[in-house]
């Protein structure tokens, strides 16, 4: 698989815990009326996808489905590494 499918199979994984997630806030009831989205929250979404683009190209996803679990769990992945540094530096002498 290409670096352009790996990248869309990782914004496609990065999606979908947020789609899952919205599809559980409204309760999968079809006349929800969907509140209007800011400037802020759609690059952040943006941001969400590109990240997870380049977490599977990043981890070298070899196929389809391996390129969607990395770019879904990515977010998974940096908060243990941000975790982990944050409790190293806790615990280092002064």
């Amino acid at each position: 698989m290409g670096l352009w499918g790996q990248f869309f199979w990782g914004c496609i994984g990065a999606a979908t815990p947020w789609v899952l997630r919205g599809a559980q806030v409204v309760g999968y009831k079809l006349d929800v009326t969907l509140p209007t989205l800011g400037a802020g929250s759609v690059l952040m979404f943006l941001a969400v996808l590109l990240f997870g683009g380049a977490a599977a190209i990043i981890l070298h996803s070899h196929h389809r489905w391996v390129a969607w679990y990395h770019g879904a769990t990515y977010q998974i992945i940096v908060a243990a590494i941000v975790n982990h540094g944050a409790a190293s530096a806790s615990h280092s002498p002064p």
